[in-house]
């Protein structure tokens, strides 16, 4: 696919994280996307996140680029886990700013980012 490829839309930026870029990961995706948009068989991206240990502003950032290009292929995905290191509650995430709900602490930004993209 490369350059020409309909995963890279005008607002999926190229940052970077650590060596690679967003860009990067949309070529990697894009292969397989090829293959499976001609069959018309969808894509489901299963059991991804970022560790507790990742600054909360790298998670957002990634999480935004990454679900850019899930949503450009109309693709399923889903956390690790939505309670624990890689979720939006108790991921004990240092210098993250967390809202007490029902006992546990949720990330309210992290969790309003794929909330927000559902509806674009």
């Amino acid at each position: 696919m490369g350059k020409n490829s309909t995963v890279q839309s005008q607002s999926f930026s190229s940052r970077q994280y650590g060596s690679k870029s967003s860009s990067w990961f949309s070529l990697t995706i894009d292969p397989a996307a090829g293959r499976t948009r001609g069959a018309r068989v969808p894509i489901h991206f299963g059991e991804m996140g970022c560790y507790k240990h990742t600054p909360p502003e790298v998670v957002l950032t990634w999480f935004d680029d990454t679900l850019s290009v899930l949503g450009d292929l109309r693709s399923g995905w889903a956390l690790w886990n939505f309670r624990g290191p890689f979720g939006v509650l108790d991921t004990q995430r240092a210098r993250t700013k967390f809202e007490d709900w029902h006992g546990h602490q949720l990330d309210r930004p992290f969790l309003a980012l794929p909330q927000k993209k559902m509806k674009e």
